[in-house]
């Protein structure tokens, strides 16, 4: 961190650093947030910094929580050979959440929703279409 400080204390432009800090033993290390910008002085360049410094620990607990979650839905979706999807709903693009093929071709992670409805099983494409546009409209 001190390293990043100085840097940008000598260029006057601001920072934004992130650390851990030791505890008590037996608790776990608390992250921090640091974050500065330059005060000029009279001669245009930085004179001093004001900024603050925050507990971030929770929001780095909730990533780590977040990150373990995406690994155990992506091993439980390849041994499972299921895909999912992310569909904008404005733009109409599905975009392959995964590893694995994407209908019509296998080394494509994005595909437009008129390409997708071409490989709709005719019987299956009303309530899919149905859906769709629901979807589209708000709806369920």
């Amino acid at each position: 961190m001190a390293r990043i400080v100085t840097l940008a204390a000598a260029q006057g432009v601001e920072f934004d650093c992130e650390w851990r800090v030791a505890t008590a033993e037996g608790t776990p290390p608390r992250w921090l947030l640091c974050r500065g910008r330059p005060i000029p002085g009279s001669d245009g360049h930085a004179e001093r910094y004001i900024g603050i410094v925050v507990d971030i620990s929770s929001r780095k607990e909730t990533e780590e929580a977040l990150r373990r979650s995406q690994l155990i839905l992506r091993h439980a979706q390849s041994m499972a050979k299921v895909r999912s999807w992310i569909a904008d709903l404005e733009t109409g693009i599905f975009t392959n959440n995964g590893d694995g093929d994407l209908l019509p071709n296998p080394n494509q992670r994005q595909i437009a929703e008129a390409t997708l409805f071409q490989a709709i099983h005719p019987d299956d494409f009303p309530w899919v279409k149905a859906a769709w546009r629901a979807a589209q409209d708000g709806g369920p």
